[in-house]
């Protein structure tokens, strides 16, 4: 042991004698610093964002030095002719191989601590709370040295085998291949599903396009794969060191040359049956992918098919979770049983959720299951009552997980307690309607998750969640919340998503608002947070009522998971969504469409139906009527920040998107009739305005806003509002 230490001690003294090694983790953590600090509007403010980010390149960047270390350690004197000599001294080679990866393993520490200080530093200046701060800092400072253990040990075998200096161009040559090219030319530009088992080989762990990357869900729910994937980089590692003690063996005369290769074999064995379970566990995803690529209808064909719908009254719900990583769900549908279509009555359900029993009234019935379709023949339900009950139970269990050769990997939807992820596009509740979930090309070789039809009608419902360990956010109005019970409720609903994981909330002083996002949002999401509260303080002064039309901002990341609507930002229920990325954040621009959704239940932007004609198929229609409820929707944003923000016209023009709601002295030439209105409302209001009159607005605004401007189904329900009920309403308020 101690000639193992001084061997340990000499090289740890070579590699401080070398400048160039002792200043580049300084430089990385420099790097990362400069990186970090200049996060700042009107950009996203989310610090894992960033991290991850620098995560993903920079770190991949210090492999190109561990892999330059690795080389020159075995070059220094182990791959040198003159050294020789060192063979005679009483010290086997296992000795010297172990004293050089041991000592350049501690000096690639360096790098992760410098990646641990830095983010530290940030995390506190962000308020990330300490257990979030180091759950993730554990989980990429495993990832760094992971990384660094198999590409040291890569480095220094090639050393080895290849004495000339073509090694530095091999090696080179392995770094780029190992990270870059193997991640975004074969697993991900080539476009073939079974490819995704070479994820292990990439030397980061960190691809470009990674589940990683989302801070609610990413890195916890990808844990069993992850640590699978270690798990095999490990024993790869092992089998890398081996074969470098075992060729050292071979140049030198030792006797213990039959233990090594015996090593070797049975580290090889233990890196295969590690590889073996990797693949084992993209099994189920390879066949459930082929099962929907075979029974997904291609495009023209869906388009010539006619999807069937009907109307439910209710659904009621109880979920649980089962196992670390199921769901078991109980599903109560209400239905008129005169509204049903003759033959099969078919209900969309993803095939992810086993469905173990239906029951209508309370006695079991058959039914028949053809992917994510479950239908029950309409001969079982009696026309004659008013309303039947048909119980769905079923089960789910690990990943809804799919891919797309243009999208790759999907995450569809996943409950493992206390991460949750049900959005509405998940097809998670039984919808009725027998419309396909996936598309296929032509070709049938890409498939394509295009989502469920949404309901025909709006139905109430009713859910209560059992037993879950975390708080879980909904799309609907929560009744009752407790450790173990979740009780939602709400009526006249088209979508349901509930979510969990790795978030913080906000709430207002009644609970009447609240705001969930992911901890790396915290500073952003705090001086948003506060603009929203100050805005519903002064329209609720200003129209004597609770703005109630949403009760929850939801603000994420989706990243890799299909998200709950195709647009970046939509009212769902009671809840408003924000869709986060580095361009689509809590900007000014959000602001405003945040305003829309918290006063009229929509957060329709930039629309005018002062010259709509035309009813939803493109024809003219007599009963469809123009309306300025959108221009005057306007004047609601050109009061606030005149009145309740007390800006002059000069500083409300650093607002973003303001050129939207302030009045223009000359209107450019071509504009249409809807931008001519909106102009002419926004000068009678700042004519008033300047005049003190700012009361006499308001009272013009509340009536209008009492008589309705909500457009949820625009564009062809909507209210209708003339030029003359806004004229008529001014003069009556103003006396002229």
């Amino acid at each position: 042991m101690n000639r193992w230490l001084r061997a340990f001690s000499l090289e740890l003294r070579l590699l401080r004698s070398n400048p160039v090694l002792l200043v580049l983790p300084l430089l990385f953590g420099a790097w990362m610093v400069y990186s970090l600090a200049g996060i700042a509007p009107p950009v996203s403010q989310d610090l894992y964002l960033y991290v991850y980010d620098f995560h993903k390149v920079k770190h991949t960047l210090t492999l190109g030095a561990a892999m330059l270390l690795g080389i020159l350690l075995i070059r220094r004197d182990t791959a040198k002719t003159a050294y020789e000599w060192t063979a005679g001294l009483p010290v086997s080679p296992a000795v010297l191989f172990s004293v050089k990866y041991a000592a350049g393993l501690l000096y690639l520490s360096l790098f992760t601590a410098a990646m641990a200080v830095v983010y530290v530093y940030f995390a506190l200046r962000y308020g990330i709370s300490r257990p979030v701060m180091v759950q993730e800092l554990t989980f990429f400072a495993i990832q760094y040295e992971w990384s660094y253990m198999v590409t040291l040990a890569l480095a220094m075998l090639l050393a080895i085998s290849i004495r000339n200096r073509i090694v530095y161009l091999i090696g080179f040559c392995a770094w780029v291949f190992g990270t870059f090219f193997i991640d975004q030319f074969i697993i991900e530009r080539l476009g073939i599903l079974e490819l995704r088992v070479l994820k292990p080989f990439h030397l980061s762990g960190m691809t470009l396009d990674s589940f990683y990357g989302n801070e609610a869900w990413g890195p916890w729910i990808k844990e069993r794969e992850t640590w699978l994937a270690r798990w095999f980089v490990l024993s790869f590692t092992l089998v890398l060191l081996t074969v470098c003690v075992t060729i050292l063996k071979w140049v030198r005369p030792s006797g213990t040359r039959g233990r090594w290769a015996a090593a070797l074999i049975l580290f090889t064995v233990l890196s295969a049956s590690s590889y073996y379970t990797y693949i084992k566990f993209w099994t189920p995803h390879f066949a459930a992918y082929r099962d929907q690529l075979g029974n997904a209808p291609t495009e023209s064909v869906y388009n010539q098919r006619t999807i069937t719908q009907f109307a439910v009254n209710s659904y009621k719900m109880e979920l649980a979770p089962v196992s670390p990583d199921g769901l078991q769900a109980t599903v109560e549908v209400s239905l008129h049983p005169a509204d049903l279509p003759q033959g099969d009555v078919s209900f969309t359900l993803h095939d992810y959720f086993h469905v173990e029993q239906l029951l209508l009234d309370n006695q079991p019935v058959p039914f028949k299951r053809g992917g994510n379709l479950v239908s029950v023949e309409s001969r079982y339900f009696d026309s004659s009552k008013s309303s039947q009950i048909l119980t769905f139970s079923y089960k789910s269990k690990g990943l809804n997980w799919t891919y797309g050769p243009r999208q790759g990997e999907q995450i569809i939807s996943f409950v493992k307690d206390p991460y949750l992820y049900l959005p509405h596009s998940a097809a998670w509740y039984p919808l009725p309607n027998n419309g396909p979930l996936y598309l296929t090309d032509e070709h049938n070789k890409e498939l394509f998750y295009g989502g469920p039809q949404p309901l025909a009608q709006p139905a109430d419902f009713d859910v209560t969640f059992k037993g879950f360990s975390t708080p879980i956010y909904g799309s609907i109005t929560e009744k009752q919340g407790s450790a173990s019970i979740q009780h939602f409720e709400q009526k006249g609903i088209k979508h349901l998503t509930f979510l969990a994981g790795n978030l913080i909330q906000f709430s207002d002083a009644k609970g009447s608002l609240k705001l969930q996002t992911t901890p790396g949002n915290r500073l952003e999401a705090d001086l948003f947070w506060k603009d929203i509260l100050r805005m519903k303080a002064y329209y609720e002064a200003v129209l004597k009522t609770n703005l109630s039309a949403v009760r929850n901002i939801v603000y994420l990341s989706y990243g890799n998971l299909i998200s709950p609507d195709s647009h970046q930002s939509a009212v769902a229920g009671s809840s408003y969504y924000i869709n986060e990325s580095k361009n689509h954040n809590l900007d000014d621009y959000q602001r405003i469409r945040t305003t829309y959704a918290l006063l009229f239940g929509d957060d329709v932007y930039q629309v005018s139906y002062a010259e709509v004609s035309r009813d939803a198929n493109g024809s003219m229609d007599e009963s469809v009527k123009p309306s300025i409820f959108m221009e005057i929707r306007s004047a609601f944003l050109y009061l606030y920040y005149r009145d309740g923000l007390q800006l002059t016209e000069e500083q409300i023009r650093s607002v973003q998107f303001s050129d939207q709601f302030l009045p223009k002295d000359r209107m450019p030439g071509g504009r249409g009739l809807g931008q001519q209105i909106k102009n002419s409302i926004l000068l009678q209001v700042r004519e008033a305005l300047d005049t003190g009159k700012a009361e006499e607005v308001k009272r013009v605004l509340a009536y209008f806003y009492k008589k309705g401007l909500s457009a949820p189904d625009a564009p062809f329900r909507y209210p209708v509002v003339t030029l003359d009920d806004w004229n008529r309403e001014w003069a009556k308020v103003f006396g002229s």
